[in-house]
């Protein structure tokens, strides 16, 4: 999802673009606030009591998530001013839903996950090109191997079919 979006920004695609990611970003953050809730309503403590240095940076990115999100629809368009704004949309989309993740998580754990997706997202980074090379390579090889996988077949095919000719006396069957 997140490099979808990405590519939609680098690519300069318009609005609808935006708004379909918007959806599957809200449905993403629904469902953590739903998971956040039912995790803690079996505890005796609120998250705002166990976790108060994570509830106002979620707070406020989920006000600037709202807020450049109404902005994008209402100001006119010009495409510095609505690259920004994506920029913007996607980090605090981003930063919501990796502090409601990390309220699910144990800190070790959230900190594991965070430092996995950077390093992950540093190797496309630097190495987006080779990877793009290796993957067209192995797509290459793999039609031509099931292209000789195929005319292997056919043959194999056809002299059975050849076969089956001259025990029949040369006519063919009635298929």
């Amino acid at each position: 999802m997140f490099l979808l979006f990405l590519l939609s920004i680098l690519s300069g695609e318009d609005r609808s673009s935006l708004i379909a990611f918007h959806q599957s970003f809200v449905t993403l953050i629904t469902v953590l606030a739903i998971l956040v809730d039912i995790h803690f309503q079996t505890q005796k403590s609120s998250p705002v009591e166990t976790h108060p240095a994570m509830i106002l940076p979620l707070i406020m990115a989920a006000v600037v998530y709202s807020i450049v999100l109404a902005r994008i629809n209402v100001q006119p368009r010009s495409s510095e001013y609505l690259t920004l704004c994506r920029l913007a949309y996607l980090g605090s989309g981003i930063l919501t839903c990796d502090l409601l993740v990390g309220l699910l998580m144990s800190p070790l754990w959230w900190f594991m996950v965070n430092l996995c997706t950077i390093l992950i997202v540093d190797i496309l980074r630097r190495w987006h090109q080779p990877i793009y090379q290796f993957v067209c390579q192995s797509r290459d090889l793999l039609k031509k191997k099931f292209e000789a996988v195929r005319l292997a077949a056919s043959k194999a095919f056809s002299l059975t079919r050849d076969t089956e000719e001259q025990q029949n006396g040369g006519n063919r069957l009635p298929v």
